[in-house]
Formats: structure tokens, sequence, C-alpha cells
């Protein structure tokens, strides 16, 4: 059975949607307080507050310049504290805090996504596609995942900010690499899926071809043969000593053949059916066994 491998190009558009994934959720993995941009900014009370993945930081307002440590998870209501209109008592829901947890996934999906790219660069064969189409999957699942909570947490805490007061509050760059990153990590498995349908399709067009050779093939040898005073010898049980050389002298003159096992092999007569014959002209050619033509041409004797 021949190997598959998947074509050049499906290679290349493969590795390129995996380092698209994570090169998009490793930006939004580097928001604040690492890097400048974030999920959601909020503004109010002279302060501007940016969260991001691992930590939040306020810009500005009575309490000067401040970024929390980074960690997994933190608390979102005493980062917009200062935000709200003085005096006005508005707080956020506790949930928020724990919610911020689940952006842990963001790194968790951009190395998944790395190694996917890894696995889809390094091979072209079954198994490395096998391997990134999994990593890929998952992939696609946390960056879903990820999506979802990033609705939940910074779509339901900006309207909760806006209706307590805040002077503004917005979705930051962070928040749209999740977005493309998990728009683009779905093109991952369906890609994989195309290539290896697009493959089948190719293999069964080829079968389809090589089988309708076949059968005119049949057609010219059996008319070949009924017409033809050469006759194949039939192997019998006791002829232990038939060789390739023997059958190639055995056939027409007419015929330019080639066999596809060793030359030197010594064949008993159980195994003479394996034999595959290459006969052909010069624009086509098809497997012939050997045994099968002498017993035809036995038949036609008798």
């Amino acid at each position: 059975m021949q190997r598959w491998e998947r074509s050049t190009v499906a290679k290349i558009l493969h590795s390129a949607v995996l380092c698209g994934v994570f090169t998009f959720l490793l930006l939004a993995t580097l928001s604040t307080p690492i890097l400048g941009w974030s999920y959601l900014t909020v503004e109010g009370n002279g302060s501007t507050v940016s969260l991001g993945t691992f930590g939040w930081c306020r810009a500005g307002g009575k309490a000067g310049d401040f970024c929390s440590g980074g960690k997994v998870g933190y608390d979102v209501q005493q980062a917009v504290l200062l935000t709200f209109p003085e005096k006005s008592g508005t707080t956020v829901r506790g949930w928020y805090n724990a919610a911020s947890n689940g952006l842990l996934g963001v790194p968790i999906g951009c190395g998944l996504a790395g190694i996917a790219a890894l696995a889809s660069i390094m091979g072209k064969s079954a198994f490395a596609v096998i391997w990134a189409t999994i990593f890929g999957i998952l992939t696609c699942l946390i960056a879903t995942g990820n999506l979802i909570l990033n609705v939940l947490l910074f779509g339901g805490l900006k309207r909760e900010l806006v209706a307590g007061g805040v002077t503004s509050a917005s979705y930051g760059k962070a928040y749209y690499f999740v977005l493309i990153g998990c728009a683009v990590s779905t093109a991952s498995p369906l890609m994989v899926a195309l290539d290896c349908c697009a493959g089948r399709v190719k293999r069964w067009r080829h079968k389809g071809d090589y089988n309708k050779l076949e059968t005119s093939g049949n057609s010219a040898r059996d008319s070949t043969y009924r017409t033809s005073a050469y006759e194949l010898p039939i192997f019998d049980a006791g002829q232990n000593n038939v060789t390739v050389s023997t059958i190639l002298a055995m056939l027409p003159t007419t015929f330019s053949a080639s066999i596809v096992v060793d030359q030197s092999e010594s064949l008993s007569a159980y195994n003479v059916r394996n034999i595959k014959i290459l006969l052909g002209t010069d624009d086509w050619s098809l497997p012939y066994d050997v045994l099968r033509c002498a017993k035809r041409s036995s038949a036609a004797q008798t």
C-alpha cells in the first residue's frame, strides 16, 4: 500500500495557520503588566486601568502609577475600584476575581499551538500530521474556551463598569488577539480534513484509472492468446527449479518484459503465481500473472 503523504502546499498552509495561532495567543499572553496592551482599558476618576493576562496596571489619579505583580488570577475589584466616582459605593461582583484564573488558558493554548506548528513544519508524513492535528484540535478547543471566557469576563465587567459611572471602558488589543487566534485555530482541523479527503479522492481516481487500464489490457491479452500459436508451459507441483530467467525466456519476443523480483531467485510451483511481469507498449503497462496465463493457455489447448 502506498504511504500517504500530504502535499507541500497543504504543509505550508497548515504550518502557517498554526504559526499564526501561536503568534496571536503569544501576544495575548504578553499583555499587561508585561507589555503595553490589555484586554480591557477603564478610565474614570482621573485613573486609567489596564487589565491583562497575569495582572493589571494603573496610571494617573491620586494613587499614582502602579502595576500588580505577575501571577495567575488577580483581584479585579481592587484593580478597577479607583476608576469609580468618589464615594459612589459601586463595586463589581467577586465572580470576576475567580474568572481571572481562567486566563491561564491563553498561555496553555499558545504552547499547544507552538507544538502543533513544530510537528507540522518538521515532517510531511502521516505520523507528523496526526500529532499536528491532535495538538491543533486541542488548541482550537482551548482557544474557543478562552474566547468564551473573554466575552463573559471582560464583556460583563465592561457593562457593570459603565453602569457604575466610569468615564469609559473599551476592549484592548489582547482581547482581539484572542478573538483572532480562536478564529484562525478553527482552520487547522478543517484544512487537515480537506487534505485527507483530497488525498482519498486522488487515490480513488488513480485506482479507477488503474482498473480501467487493467480491464482494457486483459481484453487485449485474451485476444492475443486466442489468436497466437504461442503457449506458455504449465508449471506442475514437481517442478521446483523454475527461475525468473526461465520465465522471461518463455515470453513472446514481441513484448518488452521486466520482472519485479530478483532474477536469481529460484521459485517453486506454489509461489510462481506471485511473480508479476510487466508487459507493455510505449504508453501503458499492466501487471501480468504468469501462472494464470499458463492455465488459460492450457485450457485453450484442451
